[in-house]
């Protein structure tokens, strides 16, 4: 796990010195070694942090050239298959070096070109310079684990693993990105290909880009695309039996976890107690034994403790556990947060996954988690709201609804708890361009905001998530959900909180065979029916796990906001930043009057946390006249 930072133009135009610089802004997530290439005419920088995970020698250093030079690559990520990609590839020819799986990409791309990315099974996104042909390539990975955000302007791009590096390399003042503060207000996370800085974009999951260094051009396309996948539905899916598909998870969750289990490095598993990182530990256990297992708990807070599971889980596996206290959490930590993540972004679990990666970090380099269920096997709860509203809407006419909800929630109390309900019985449930977040809608907004239309905007979802053809509801909630707020939120969470500490972690839901087996083979019939959901996953789990174990209990990793934003000192905290804060004018009566509900029982610690994790970003990174202020 890596970081890396780079450049390349038809002429030069950049400060070769801030980019050589500003390596050092990635330290975090690479503290091993760091190193640069600069091409001699000055058009072309490569920067690269490294975390040594695979070939832990002086071999595996990037950035990394071919033998004829003409091909340099800086990666950040794991190829999982590197193994079996090597054996094809000495067979075709090739010579290795080193034991890395660089190497690997490296080669792989020599024989194949931009095809190699149809082969590689793992989590990626890097950058590799073709001297032979002029161009440079720039790849992340199907499911987005790892991050690749860029800035292109006349004949030049920069990118990088985080945005202080490019941010700080660039000498245009950023803007910020109004689209996505709208997007960051009403769902809790940027959108898919923005950024929050108007000019510096990301690649989306399962996109590839090819700049042109002789023209400047630029061009990107998708190597993987999910809403094709799903229109390729099987037939077989019709008639596949539960318990026939129970074992055909069960082999491909053996074949991903064992993939990734392979590490120079120390590795660990973070059990949480749910079911998702259980089965994790329970499959890994068969092909390594006396796993390391990390839970975080929380003493103060015992209902967020998982404390009792994670013990059942260990015990029955035989790992050597290890209980993580966090004792007093204070809302401080907020600053550290937006630091690292370098956007706001809001789910309070940042909270407790941060804390578990710095403990974790004492004793491992790699761990593997849990991420990825909810979305590919149907475990969130609103599915099963949602699919209640779509049976209900068949009996009233949508033009009927719209208008019905309309007024209603023009009498309704902005922060009513199930406006967000009433809300969406009014809304087309046939499109996806819809949110399941309760965080703040358009008219909540503009009390919040104050009505300044240059702050306010609709918001908007690619157009590629609108057009997933496939009729079946449940299949078109979990692929929204993959495609949004996986990606760009759960997945930002866990990179940037794990490479805050310099911590590898690897989620073996995410192989793309069982992306694959979800979409197109389980029937929504397994994920989700009535008040049941990740059905076939829990089938699973009754399989293989203790039969102490409770699998109808749905807790999240989180701290209990809710609670702490009453009184004390996250209440006064909260206070202060809202009313202090005047770069941006916000409603400040409107907020503070949230806050005050807390008291009373309200429900609003999200949309708090949200608003103060933006006001704090705010004024570490954003000046009054909305130009970037400098983190050097």
């Amino acid at each position: 796990m890596c970081g890396i930072l780079g450049f390349s133009s038809q002429k030069v135009s950049f400060n070769t010195e801030r980019f050589r610089k500003n390596i050092k802004l990635l330290n975090h997530r690479g503290p091993d070694h760091n190193d640069y290439w600069l091409s001699a005419d000055e058009k072309h920088f490569m920067g690269f942090t490294r975390l040594s995970i695979i070939d832990l020698s002086a071999s595996g250093n990037q950035p990394m050239f071919s033998s004829s030079e003409e091909f340099g690559i800086v990666f950040n990520g794991e190829i999982y298959n590197h193994l079996e990609l090597k054996k094809e590839l000495i067979n075709l020819g090739h010579e290795f070096k080193s034991r890395s799986d660089t190497e690997v990409l490296l080669n792989s791309y020599i024989e194949w070109g931009e095809n190699c990315l149809q082969r590689l099974e793992g989590m990626f996104a890097f950058a590799l310079i073709d001297k032979k042909n002029k161009k440079l390539i720039l790849a992340r990975d199907r499911a987005g684990e790892k991050p690749l955000y860029y800035y292109t302007k006349e004949g030049l791009i920069a990118y990088a693993s985080e945005l202080k590096p490019l941010v700080e390399s660039i000498e245009d003042s950023k803007e910020m990105n109004i689209n996505a503060f709208n997007h960051y207000l009403g769902n809790g996370y940027i959108p898919r290909e923005e950024s929050i800085y108007l000019n510096i974009n990301k690649l989306i999951p399962g996109e590839y880009l090819i700049f042109n260094t002789e023209t400047g051009k630029l061009k990107k396309d998708k190597f993987w695309d999910l809403n094709k996948l799903i229109t390729r539905k099987l037939e077989s899916q019709k008639n596949s039996s539960e318990i026939v598909l129970t074992n055909k998870l069960e082999q491909l969750l053996e074949a991903s976890v064992r993939q990734r289990l392979i590490s120079d490095a120390p590795l660990g598993m973070m059990l949480s107690g749910g079911v998702d990182s259980s089965l994790m530990v329970a499959i890994a256990s068969r092909f390594k034994k006396n796993l390391d297992t990390y839970t975080v708990i929380f003493p103060d807070n015992k209902i967020f403790n998982e404390q009792k599971y994670a013990k059942l889980i260990s015990k029955n596996f035989n790992t050597n556990h290890h209980e993580l206290e966090a004792n007093s959490i204070e809302p401080e930590i907020i600053e550290k947060l937006v630091y690292f993540f370098d956007e706001p972004m809001t789910d309070s679990s940042m909270i407790p996954t941060y804390i578990l990666c710095k403990e974790m970090s004492n004793f491992c380099k790699v761990a593997i988690g849990g991420d990825g269920g909810d979305e590919l096997f149907g475990g969130y709860n609103h599915y099963s709201r949602i699919l209640l509203l779509n049976n209900l809407s068949k009996f009233i006419p949508f033009t009927i609804r719209k208008y019905a909800t309309k007024n209603i929630l023009k009498i309704l109390p902005l922060n009513l708890r199930g406006r967000k309900t009433i809300e969406l019985f009014g809304q087309d449930l046939n499109n996806l361009d819809f949110s399941t977040s309760l965080m703040f809608d358009l008219d909540q907004r503009n009390h919040l905001l104050m009505n300044q239309s240059r702050f306010l905007k609709n918001i908007d979802f690619l157009k590629n998530e609108k057009d997933i053809s496939e009729n079946d509801f449940v299949t078109r909630m979990t692929a929204h959900d993959f495609q949004n707020f996986m990606s760009e939120d759960i997945l930002v969470k866990i990179d940037r909180a794990s490479m805050a500490h310099s911590l590898e972690i690897r989620s073996p839901f995410l192989d793309s065979r069982i992306i694959n087996f979800a979409f197109t083979e389980v029937p929504s019939k397994l994920k989700v029916h009535g008040q049941k959901k990740k059905i076939l996953l829990k089938a699973l789990a009754k399989k293989i796990l203790p039969s102490e174990f409770d699998l109808q209990r749905k807790q999240g990793f989180s701290i209990p906001i809710n609670n702490l934003l009453i009184k004390g000192h996250w209440h006064d905290y909260f206070h202060d930043k809202i009313s202090s804060f005047e770069d941006i004018e916000i409603n400040k009566e409107y907020a503070l009057n949230m806050l005050a509900e807390q008291k009373k029982g309200a429900h609003n610690g999200e949309k708090l946390f949200s608003l103060v994790q933006f006001i704090c970003w705010h004024e570490k990174h954003i000046n009054i006249d909305n130009t970037l202020k400098s983190t050097l």
